[in-house]
C-alpha cells in the first residue's frame, strides 16, 4: 500500500514455537519505513485495512509487548 525506504531495522519476534521442531512458525521483522508514495491499491486491499495513526496513537493501540518495543526503537520516539 506505500512505496518508500527502509530507514532501520526495529528487531525481530519469534510466534508459535513448534513443539516438534522447536523451531518457531512464523518469524515477524520490524522496520521503520520513510514513506515516499501511498498507492490507492495494493494487493491485500479487500483483506487489510490501512489506517494511519500518530506515534503516541500507536503506541496506544498497540497490544502487543514486541510492537510497542520497536515503537520505541523508532526515530519517532526519539523526538
Amino acid at each position: 500500500g506505500v512505496i518508500g525506504r527502509i530507514v532501520a531495522h526495529l528487531g525481530e519476534y519469534e510466534h508459535k514455537i513448534n513443539k516438534k521442531t522447536g523451531g518457531a512458525e512464523s518469524i515477524f521483522i520490524f522496520f521503520e519505513l520513510e514513506v515516499e508514495r501511498i498507492e490507492e491499491k495494493w494487493p491485500e486491499m479487500k483483506k487489510r485495512e490501512r489506517r494511519w495513526f500518530t506515534f503516541e496513537e500507536a503506541k496506544q493501540v498497540v497490544s502487543k509487548k514486541v510492537m510497542r518495543k520497536a515503537l520505541n526503537q523508532c526515530s519517532l520516539a526519539r523526538r
